[in-house]
């Protein structure tokens, strides 16, 4: 992942968010953070451009980007990536930055299946197997 998007999720996900010490679920959090940094930059949403954006091959990608899918980010009727409390630049106190966090933290938990309309990858294997 470029340098510039991997210093913002390291500062919303962890030092470690892309190590064997977290879950492949946390791990998706912080791509989710990095493709809605893409976008907000200017990538068009499609797989194949953010992953273009981010120097991270697609199918590392997709499982944050679909879920992040399912739960509307994409879509033109959505607001959260309109919300300006993601932008730090704007943040001044320190409350203001601390809810900058929290709305990047909201999106890492969309992308991560820990919350939202999306499902972890423990609940999509036990679906796939029942099939």
């Amino acid at each position: 992942m470029k340098y510039k998007y991997e210093q913002v999720v390291k500062q919303i996900c962890g030092e470690n968010w892309e190590t064997d010490e977290v879950s492949s679920d946390e791990r998706d959090g912080g791509y989710g953070v990095a493709i809605c940094l893409a976008h907000l930059n200017g990538a068009a949403p499609k797989l194949t451009e953010l992953s273009d954006y981010l120097g991270t091959p697609p199918q590392t990608l997709e499982v944050a980007y679909k879920r992040l899918q399912i739960n509307g980010i994409f879509s033109k009727t959505c607001t959260i990536l309109d919300d300006q409390e993601l932008l730090f630049t704007k943040a001044v106190t320190d409350e203001e930055l601390e809810r900058s966090h929290k709305a990047w933290c909201h999106i890492a938990g969309l992308a991560s299946g820990f919350v939202g309309k999306a499902s972890l990858r423990s609940d999509m294997s036990r679906k796939n197997e029942r099939k």
